[in-house]
């Protein structure tokens, strides 16, 4: 049974420790086909041997040939494509369960994206807010007392009060 392509591929995955990983159903299936496949196997060779002793044109060997066919490799040959038919359910449905873990977890990549471009965005907003409150205070703060100074009639004797050690300070107290 290992001579075959299926068989090599076969008992190299059952030894694997991938096969020890998936879930004991799928192993059972799995291991499941080791019989139905090596009885696959020995029809064929009765097949093989029906014809080197009869050989493949005579009419007893045909018939011969054709009996084990019908009553053992195509029931063998159905058991084992069952069985890889539900392992193909399987590999089909944890496929779709990656993809939609997948798609689930670009969502949430999505959604902590615009979270953090929202809270981003406020926080930019708070600052531009701060440093915009902190420049225009002090200078609307000097043009009002420039106004008080010229409605008062230009009394230069009006002081006003300096608290910022930068350019807007300078201006004020100079």
């Amino acid at each position: 049974p290992t001579q075959c392509q299926f068989g090599q591929w076969y008992y190299d995955f059952v030894e694997s420790d991938q096969f020890e990983q998936l879930p004991n159903d799928v192993q059972d299936i799995l291991l499941n086909m080791k019989e139905p496949h090596e009885k696959l196997h020995n029809s064929a060779q009765r097949i093989t041997e029906i014809n080197e002793q009869y050989g493949t044109e005579t009419e007893q060997g045909q018939k011969l040939a054709t009996s084990v066919y019908n009553e053992q490799t195509k029931n063998h040959l159905a058991q084992v494509q069952k069985l890889l038919g539900e392992y193909q359910n399987f590999l089909a449905n944890t496929k779709e369960q990656a993809v939609q873990k997948s798609a689930q977890n670009l969502n949430n990549i999505y959604r902590i994206i615009i979270i953090l471009t929202s809270v981003s965005v406020v926080i930019g907003i708070g600052i531009a807010l701060f440093i915009s409150r902190n420049l225009t205070k002090p200078i609307k703060e000097f043009v009002d007392f420039l106004r008080g100074l010229a409605k008062s009639g230009g009394d230069l004797t009006r002081e006003i009060e300096v608290s910022n050690d930068d350019e807007i300070g300078d201006l004020a107290y100079w």
